[in-house]
C-alpha cells in the first residue's frame, strides 16, 4: 500500500499526463531524470498501432513537464527521507483507461 502522500503525487502525475494525452494515444509516458532540486522530463506516446511517437517541438507540453518534474522531485525527497536509496531516473506509463506503471532506476549519479 502506498503512503497517502505518495499516492497523492502519483494521482497528480496521472492527472497531468491525462491532460496532455493526444486523442489518438492509447498510452503516454513521462521519462525523467531527477536530481535533488532539478528535473528533466520528456514524453512519448503510442496510438493503436503501438508505435512510439513524440510531441513536436512546438507542441511539447512544457508546463506539464515542469509540473511533473516538481512532483517527482518531491517524491524522490520523500522516498529518501524514508531511508530508501535515492533514484535518478524514472518512467511513468499511463494507459487510456487510467492504469499506470512506475519504474525507478537507481543508477549512480556519476554514471
Amino acid at each position: 500500500m502506498l503512503p497517502d502522500q505518495d499516492a497523492e503525487l502519483y494521482q497528480r502525475i496521472g492527472e497531468i499526463l491525462a491532460s496532455v494525452m493526444p486523442p489518438r494515444a492509447q498510452r503516454i509516458s513521462a521519462l525523467a531524470t531527477v536530481g535533488d532540486d532539478w528535473s528533466e522530463v520528456s514524453f512519448e506516446f503510442a496510438g493503436d498501432d503501438g508505435k512510439p511517437a513524440h510531441f513536436g517541438f512546438d507542441a511539447h507540453p512544457a508546463q506539464a513537464a515542469g509540473d511533473i518534474g516538481e512532483a517527482l522531485i518531491e517524491l524522490r525527497k520523500r522516498m529518501a527521507a524514508d531511508g530508501s536509496d535515492p533514484w535518478r531516473h524514472c518512467r511513468f506509463d499511463m494507459r487510456r483507461d487510467g492504469k499506470f506503471d512506475l519504474d525507478f532506476d537507481y543508477a549512480p549519479s556519476d554514471v
